[in-house]
């Protein structure tokens, strides 16, 4: 998990007053410390009983790590002896003492801003003594320790208690709390996925499973490209679906983010990670999703060719659109050019573009796409391009098994277009056969007043049919 161990430095090794440990950890998280070595001298302050702690002339302030604790407890100094290492020092009136305790020399502040850190969790003055286990109740904690003795020393281990934290082994795997159990309580858990340079990674969703769905925005997780949600969004999904799902970032850290609110019913996820030898491209299964060139939107670099291999479900299309396009292209014939396939490399050609204009959007006639970019050699680069893709409805489906088509909203995001559906049985003479399990269709009509008499409302384009044909053919 996300641990940790701070230790008091080396005094000859600093020339400072005071040093300052700070602990970060995911929202939503908390942090438990163990001391494992507590050796902090306590600072007491003898002071005749007849005499106010602000007269400082008959003040003597003395550094003994053995004085009893504090309290109101008189005795007479008369009969106190010390030696310290370097002087001796002897207190001989009778006068009756007593003793408190100086300002602490370790501290430890939590908040939820770093800049803000004024509540205090724990100090070692005298009236508190080491706990086995200090908790904190935010997701941020600041331990100040003040020089004040060379013999001062300690070791305090950390450890993240809730979801979150950073990954930077080779693989590895994250899910939501408790899983394989839903999880409902409201929480935020985020993860820095981090690997060498020159690496990239390829993360997979196994399962996700999110009760409730449509905008995103309470209940979701979301990943992105870089190292937090500044970076390129690979993928921000609320909804349920066992099948797996790859994504690629363009560099070499990866951020994601668990969002489950206070309502939230039944949400868990389950994923995993590993680096990959690239500098950009990749392979992405995810319904929706945003591909760029690396380095964007800074120049991309030289030599800096790559593909990214699109694949949704069989039963529908690939929406493919430019958001933004700049490409090397000069007269002299050097070009950088993006070539988009229709399926893998062997496919039909749908694109060839270069320049800075935005060529128009692409829908495959399966549900795979491929994205190519072929940088010539020459010492100018521009900015590249960032393209998103969406599911669109419709497909052509050569088999000789069963399967299942649907127009779900969440992949077309709700979008009324006109979809197709070819079905070809591979094996001649063969029949099809189409089962509904399930219909909902709606008709409204926009523009028309509670009062209109809708039988005598003429036929308009104001009027919305949702239209189901079968028809038996190739076409």
């Amino acid at each position: 998990g996300y641990q940790g161990a701070i230790e008091m430095p080396n005094r000859e090794d600093t020339n400072a007053d005071k040093c300052v440990w700070t602990i970060v950890a995911p929202k939503g998280s908390t942090i438990n410390m163990t001391f494992t070595i507590f050796n902090i001298l306590k600072s007491f302050t003898m002071v005749p009983s007849y005499l106010s702690d602000s007269d400082n002339e008959n003040i003597h302030t003395l550094n003994f790590g053995f004085f009893p604790p504090r309290g109101q407890l008189r005795y007479p100094v008369s009969h106190f002896f010390h030696d310290l290492s370097s002087f001796r020092f002897r207190l001989t009136s009778d006068d009756y003492y007593y003793h408190h305790c100086e300002d602490t020399k370790l501290f430890i502040t939590e908040g939820t801003d770093r800049n803000k850190m004024n509540t205090v969790l724990w100090k070692n003055n005298c009236s508190i003594e080491t706990h086995s286990v200090i908790s904190s109740t935010k997701n941020i904690v600041e331990i100040t320790l003040l020089f004040k003795d060379i013999y001062d020393n300690f070791r305090i281990e950390w450890i993240v208690n809730g979801c979150g934290g950073v990954l930077n082994k080779l693989q590895g795997e994250f899910t939501s709390p408790e899983y394989p159990r839903y999880y409902s309580s409201s929480t935020t858990c985020e993860w820095n996925i981090i690997v060498d340079y020159g690496y990239i990674i390829e993360i997979t969703i196994q399962d996700i499973w999110f009760e409730t769905s449509g905008s995103c925005l309470i209940d979701y997780i979301a990943f992105y490209s870089g190292y937090d949600d500044s970076g390129i969004e690979l993928l921000k999904t609320c909804h349920k679906q066992i099948s797996p799902i790859t994504l690629t970032t363009s560099g070499n850290e990866a951020f994601v983010r668990f969002e489950s609110g206070e309502d939230a019913q039944r949400n868990r996820f389950k994923a995993t990670y590993k680096r990959i030898e690239s500098k950009c491209g990749g392979k992405f299964t995810a319904p929706q999703g945003v591909i760029h060139t690396n380095n964007y939107p800074q120049n991309y670099d030289s030599n800096s060719s790559c593909m990214w291999y699109i694949e949704i479900a069989k039963t529908h299309l690939i929406n493919f659109t430019f958001v933004d396009f700049n490409t090397q292209s000069s007269n002299s014939g050097n070009k950088d050019i993006v070539l988009i396939y229709d399926g893998d490399i062997h496919g039909k050609l749908l694109l060839n573009h270069s320049g800075n204009s935005i060529p128009p959007p692409v829908i495959s006639s399966s549900n795979i796409l491929l994205v190519s970019f072929v940088v010539d050699k020459h010492d100018f680069q521009a900015k590249g391009f960032k393209a998103i893709y969406s599911t669109a409805c419709g497909a052509k489906l050569i088999t000789n098994d069963s399967g299942i088509i649907t127009n779900n909203p969440y992949f077309t995001n709700g979008v009324s277009e006109n979809c197709t559906w070819i079905i070809i049985s591979d094996i001649p003479q063969s029949k099809v056969t189409l089962t509904f399990t399930h219909i909902d269709i709606v008709h409204y009509l926009e523009n028309i007043t509670k009062n209109s008499n809708i039988t005598n409302y003429p036929c308009s384009n104001d009027l919305f049919h949702t239209i189901f044909r079968i028809l038996d053919g190739p076409d």
